[in-house]
């Protein structure tokens, strides 16, 4: 038997264990309710969240526990989290003063400033103490400075009536396959031989690429509810390795929108030329008709017709002439928080006279993506689509139809470090599954990007 005298050395550890102990609570142990907020007030959120979080499924419900637990997922910037503690508290004590102050810090956050004086008006009309009429004022000032730089932005732009937006961005990032070829070195081939041969630069190949690019953006009114459009995007890659690899793309577009009523409509024509190693190797020229519906104030539908002409200097056996018609839906959080959206296409790929018939295709698709906030300033975003393609013609490799279905997905996780200043990794995945192994390869491009956003 172990006794606890005055002079044990246990009684000491025991206690301390007891303090800071960081093992999941006991049944029927009371939630440290004092030390949390002793912890928030003294700016150590971390720490209050891990002293509360043990105790969320069986105390959830009481509205001083939610206060505090709100609290620590607002500090630590888990606002989504923050919001349904909140909420709880406000469902059972509408005057609380402390849980409509973080609810008005949380919409803050969200940029959502008129909901954020409806909480911060309600705490004014209740007992405060001191110290919270100082946070109220403060919260306070904080939203007329923000209210005072957007209107004077949008003054800026009503005076000017032309509005523009670009980015310019660095990036350095590791290609698992800059060749988009083959996993194999060496493949049958039918038209070629009856034995394997050797796709040399043309198979796989990994290789560092940096990345410099800008883009430009401009609305200007010609009418009252009409506007000219346009804007022009330059990317240059650069390889380590494989210097026959280079690419650059320049695309521009010029249209123009008009409003009628609540929908929009828009022309809009577009170009790109793209050069592999300094050689002229693929051209398009077009146009896209755009008519955008809104559901709710929240939400909008957004359909389209497209047209693109192509041109494979050198390679006029490939040049084809695209037809598309799609349709998306858009969505976002009332707050802006969230956003995203959803959509599938259809369309064809007609041979030029020039052209080859193994190059004509019909197509159809889907995609979806869509943005969601992680902390303050930091976002995730997503995209992914999915487009099958069936050949008319039997290919002049393999004396068969060719069939592809290829599947990208694009992750990156933005991260505003300093005002227009942004630090993005992403990672970018390819997969093109086709029936034909010359045609069938995957690739994995792995980047980060420093990217400045011009917005005047």
């Amino acid at each position: 038997m172990i006794r606890f005298g005055r002079h044990s050395g246990l009684l000491p550890l025991f206690t301390l264990l007891a303090l800071f102990g960081s093992g999941p609570a006991l049944a029927g142990d009371p939630p440290p309710l004092t030390t949390a907020r002793v912890l928030l007030e003294s700016g150590r959120a971390q720490e209050a969240l891990e002293k509360l979080l043990p105790f969320e499924t069986s105390e959830s419900g009481d509205p001083e526990f939610d206060l505090l637990l709100g609290w620590a997922w607002l500090d630590t910037d888990r606002k989504d989290r923050a919001a349904f503690a909140l909420e709880r508290v406000l469902m059972v004590e509408k005057e609380n003063a402390r849980a409509h102050l973080l609810t008005a810090r949380l919409l803050a956050k969200r940029n959502d400033r008129a909901q954020a004086r409806t909480h911060l008006d309600q705490a004014n009309t209740l007992a405060l103490s001191p110290s919270l009429q100082r946070e109220v004022a403060k919260l306070r000032l904080e939203l007329d400075e923000a209210e005072r730089e957007a209107n004077k932005r949008a003054e800026r732009a009503s005076r000017r009536g032309t509005r523009f937006a670009g980015n310019l961005q660095a990036s350095l990032g590791y290609d698992t396959n800059a060749a988009s070829g083959p996993a194999m070195d060496m493949i049958l081939i039918p038209s070629v031989s009856s034995s394997p041969v050797s796709l040399g630069t043309s198979s796989k190949a990994n290789d560092w690429v940096n990345t410099l690019s800008g883009t430009g953006l401009f609305q200007t009114p010609v009418g009252e509810h009409t506007y000219l459009t346009g804007g022009a995007n330059l990317s240059q890659g650069l390889q380590y390795r494989r210097a026959d690899l280079q690419e650059t793309y320049t695309t521009g577009m010029l249209g123009v929108a008009h409003q009628i009523g609540s929908e929009t409509i828009s022309l809009t024509g577009l170009s790109q030329a793209y050069w592999l190693d300094e050689t002229l190797t693929r051209t398009y020229w077009g146009a896209m008709s755009t008519w955008q519906h809104p559901l709710t104030q929240n939400s909008y539908l957004s359909s389209y017709l497209q047209y693109l002409n192509y041109t494979y200097p050198g390679s006029a056996s490939y040049n084809t002439e695209r037809f598309a018609i799609g349709t998306s839906h858009h969505l976002e959080a009332p707050d802006a928080s969230w956003n995203g959206h959803y959509g599938a296409y259809i369309g064809h790929e007609a041979a030029k006279k020039t052209a080859s018939l193994s190059s004509a295709h019909d197509l159809w698709g889907f995609n979806l993506g869509g943005k969601y906030p992680l902390a303050d300033k930091v976002s995730l975003n997503g995209s992914a689509s999915f487009e099958k393609r069936l050949y008319e013609s039997v290919d002049p490799y393999y004396f068969q139809p060719r069939k592809d279905l290829q599947s990208t997905i694009n992750t990156t996780v933005d991260w505003e470090f300093s005002r227009d200043w942004h630090l993005v990794p992403g990672v970018y995945f390819v997969d093109n599954d086709s029936n034909l192994m010359l045609f069938k390869y995957n690739r994995t491009l792995t980047t980060l990007t420093l990217r400045w956003d011009i917005d005047p």
